[in-house]
């Protein structure tokens, strides 16, 4: 009923001026031609008579109403008043069709008029089985009069397109059908849509429409589509006289009906388009049925204990793409709208092709926060698709003003850019395109990890083994970077470093590792740092800025612009991402992944190269001598920003060891009886492995130039009050090999009989008639890894939490002890709580420092240590 009202809206506006004798608005031209016959233009010049144009058209819209209360009565009122009567005379409402429950068939078809001429086709499907049994196509060609040649192309386009719907209707097809007509005309389109228009002769025709729907119970559709599609399809050579095109020569009218096929369905080359720029390489478009759960992203659920629906929620910063058929647009856009104030994190693409566009325009323009169109003729979307292709990105919401960057002017410029820039250069466009993807990547929180589940992330735990209670504020912060860190920090995007690198543009299918490694380094990078501290730098800039803004002055040379940054690799990225693929493809001892110094040595490694390499070799020169050499160098690896990448990397990783545990002595002492109980029973090559690593689990062996009758006799070396061990090896800090000499208590206060081992151990020697080598060794006299005795060592262990729980513990893990550092640290226990300096114990323990050990000489090849005998 809304078009039968226009004349009551003409009659408010006729005292308002400026309108004809019909109630219409004058148009513009008439208006200025009026003007100029009044002496209001050509008199000043063209800025005043804007300015007094703008001051008229204020004043006759502040103008108050008539005093009498009267206002002249437009002539198309009566006809109005004689209309809606017609339409509420009977005593129920008349029923107007929104949304049929009950389709007899679906009619399709095209009109088009000529210069000249007119003509349309129409195609009628039963509404069960569009594809059984579809009437014959119809067609209506005719020729205008000449009362009609002198009118617009407006008005015969709208003309044609209502006498093919009478036409139609006359002859009873049209009862509780629906019929889908398209033509070239967009004011046609439009004025059905909006059920008015400001020309009385069309005003007319979308009465006539209306009132088509109300008496036979249609749905109509009105759709624009191209003068392209209109040729393809035949019927603008059929209002020109040619009846051998299109579906008039035999093809289907359903191959030009594109309203339930989606954007991807028609090209599938334009998903391609898609992933190029929007920065996820395996992006797909969303199905109907996740426009209501996916698309607000719900990922599942499950139902809780009260049999409650509990979804779970896709993580942040994800990318949907939403390309409803144009059919749907409507319905897809309202959910997209709920689903933006449900999920402000998510970036959103929308590709739709522009048809039925009065329908979803407005939704449109109201969730796109930047959209432009795509001619046809492109590599992704051909002429053969006719219409051009809407593209809105949909970008999350801010946390500040303007909250949306839609508002923003620069964007609507961008806009008309990326519409120039599709048809000259669908490259240039992907660049911008793929920028404004990644505008909210700018933003701490956005800025986030590419593969958190890859790159390793040491999980702390408090002493009772859970995970540590800050453990999730510590996993945000290492994987996301924080506002404004870009102001004080090296930062250079994926792209310009793949560019940096390699030369190239970056290509997500095949650079994705890359990309994860590069959004890696940047994160460890900006871990470097305390985020307080980056906070406080930040402030510190918009401070200085702030300043320089009210002195009106340039800002400090230190705030120059962030880029361009120099071609190349000042800052060690690309050693960095070979540093972060040996970590992520390498399995550690300790756990899954390799420690965070293991993972350092490659950078030793490739500064070692550069030594050697000639810019290595013209840096050699240093500043001073000794092991604190200070040099001049342009090694990347030494660059600040590398720094901070190591201290951010080594957070992440954190640092932990397979550590093993000393034992008591008493625990030791009980040990050795077992080992001594079970001697008698084993051979003399398991004894030989029992006897192994007494002194601290280091190996032995007798001096090559000791010869046997050298040796005290046994009566006088039972005299002695201690034994001599004789070693032969390097320690930390030693240059070559040399003997060293221990001499220790025969036994000790706590039990321990070294004395006896020892004699032990020469007995087995001599039975096997060795007097010179190692003195623990196989058959061909090749020493074996001390590692090989500890799951020998690890059964004593076993036995002695079996019989002896109270020295060992039956909770504790055996694998947690062995032959190589169990029984040092216990030894270096026992010897502090005995009250011995720390050079006393460095003497014996020469795992410490060289300088705390007593030597002779630096130079000699046997040190003895001499001191009094240890009672432990």
């Amino acid at each position: 009923m809304i078009p039968y009202l226009k004349g009551f809206h003409l009659t408010n506006e006729m005292w308002r001026g400026n309108r004809d004798s019909e109630g219409w608005k004058l148009p513009s031209r008439v208006v200025a031609a009026q003007d100029k016959r009044d002496g209001l233009v050509g008199t000043v010049d063209d800025g005043e008579a804007e300015l007094a144009y703008l001051m008229r058209k204020k004043t006759s819209m502040m103008a108050r109403a008539p005093a009498s209360g009267t206002t002249p009565i437009a002539p198309r009122l009566l006809a109005d008043l004689c209309v809606l009567q017609a339409l509420t005379a009977s005593p129920v409402p008349p029923l107007r069709v929104v949304r049929p429950t009950r389709v007899v068939q679906v009619l399709y078809g095209f009109a088009d008029a000529s210069g000249k001429g007119l003509g349309s086709t129409v195609q009628g499907y039963p509404s069960r089985a569009l594809s059984e049994s579809p009437t014959n196509p119809r067609f209506r060609v005719g020729v205008w009069g000449k009362d009609d040649e002198s009118e617009s192309s407006n008005f015969r386009e709208l003309a044609n397109l209502v006498l093919t719907v009478e036409d139609k209707a006359a002859a009873g097809h049209l009862d509780l059908a629906e019929f889908v007509l398209f033509t070239d005309n967009s004011t046609a389109e439009s004025a059905f849509y909006k059920g008015s228009s400001t020309s009385p002769k069309l005003h007319e025709f979308v009465l006539r429409l209306g009132q088509l729907e109300l008496h036979h119970g249609l749905s109509l559709h009105a759709i624009h589509v191209s003068g392209t599609r209109m040729i393809a399809q035949g019927t603008d050579g059929c209002s020109r006289g040619g009846l051998l095109e299109g579906v008039m020569a035999g093809e289907d009218m359903l191959s030009f009906v594109d309203l339930g096929k989606t954007a991807f369905e028609r090209s599938p080359a334009l998903l391609k388009w898609v992933r190029s720029w929007c920065l996820d390489a395996s992006i797909e478009p969303l199905s109907p049925e996740d426009w209501f759960q996916r698309g607000h992203g719900i990922t599942g659920g499950h139902r809780d204990k009260r049999n409650v629906w509990i979804p779970t929620h896709e993580p942040p910063g994800r990318t949907h793409l939403w390309a409803p058929p144009p059919a749907a647009a409507d319905a897809a856009l309202e959910e997209l709208l709920k689903a933006r104030h449900k999920r402000f994190d998510t970036t959103r693409i929308v590709v739709i092709p522009r048809l039925m566009t009065p329908c979803w325009r407005r939704l449109f323009h109201k969730v796109a926060d930047c959209c432009f169109t795509v001619a046809p003729g492109t590599s992704f979307w051909p002429t053969d698709m006719y219409e051009p292709l809407w593209v809105a990105v949909v970008l999350p919401y801010h946390k500040h003003s303007p909250w949306q960057l839609g508002r923003a002017p620069l964007m609507a410029d961008l806009g008309r850019k990326l519409h120039r820039m599709c048809s000259d250069s669908e490259a240039g466009a992907g660049h911008f395109l793929r920028k404004l993807c990644k505008l909210p990547a700018w933003h701490g929180l956005c800025y986030e990890c590419l593969g958190q589940d890859r790159f390793p992330l040491a999980m702390l735990h408090d002493d009772s083994d859970t995970e540590w209670v800050k453990q999730g504020r510590r996993a945000t912060r290492l994987n996301t970077a924080c506002d404004g860190v870009h102001s004080v920090m090296t930062f250079q995007c994926e792209l310009c470093w793949v560019r940096n690198l390699a030369g190239r543009d970056m290509v997500l299918s095949a650079d994705e590792q890359l990309r994860q490694c590069i959004r890696r380094a940047n994160l460890d990078a900006f871990a470097g740092q305390a985020k307080s501290t980056i906070a406080s730098h930040v402030r510190g800039v918009r401070r200085s800025v702030q300043i320089s803004l009210t002195l009106n002055k340039p800002t400090s040379v230190e705030l120059t612009p962030r880029g361009p940054m120099m071609v190349g690799d000042p800052v060690g990225m690309s050693l960095t991402i070979e540093v972060l693929m040996y970590s992520v493809n390498s399995e550690g001892r300790v756990k899954e992944y390799i420690q965070f110094d293991t993972m350092h040595k490659l950078r030793c490694t490739l500064s070692r190269c550069w030594d050697s390499s000639p810019p290595g070799v013209a840096e050699g020169a240093a500043f001073s001598k000794g092991t604190g050499k200070v040099r001049l160098t342009s090694r990347p690896s030494q660059s600040q920003w590398f720094a901070d990448f190591l201290l951010g990397a080594q957070d992440r990783m954190g640092y932990d060891t397979k550590k093993q545990l000393p034992l008591s002595i008493l625990a030791i002492v009980k040990i050795l009886e077992l080992i001594k109980s079970d001697m008698e029973e084993r051979d003399l090559e398991e004894a030989r492995t029992t006897l192994s690593h007494l002194n601290d689990g280091r190996n032995g062996e007798i001096p090559k130039k000791f010869k046997k009758n050298q040796l005290l006799t046994e009566t006088e070396v039972i005299k002695l009050p201690s034994v001599c061990v004789c070693l032969i090896g390097k320690f930390k800090g030693e240059t070559g090999e040399r003997y060293h000499s221990i001499v220790l208590t025969n036994e000790s206060t706590s039990g321990l009989q070294t004395r006896w081992w020892v004699e032990e151990l020469m007995k087995l020697c001599a039975e096997e008639g060795r007097t010179s080598g190692f003195a623990f060794a196989d058959v061909d006299n090749i020493p074996p890894d001390p590692t090989e005795y500890n799951a020998l060592f690890r059964q004593y262990l076993i036995r002695l939490q079996k019989h002896h729980p109270d020295l060992l513990s039956i909770k504790e893990d055996v694998t947690h002890y062995g032959i190589s550092r169990s029984l040092c640290k216990s030894a270096v226990t026992c010897a502090g709580k005995a009250g011995l300096s720390d050079s006393e114990i460095g003497s014996v323990n020469r795992w410490q420092s060289v300088e705390q050990a007593i030597v002779l000489s630096t130079t000699c090849k046997h040190i003895i240590l001499t001191r009094e005998p240890w009672h432990p």
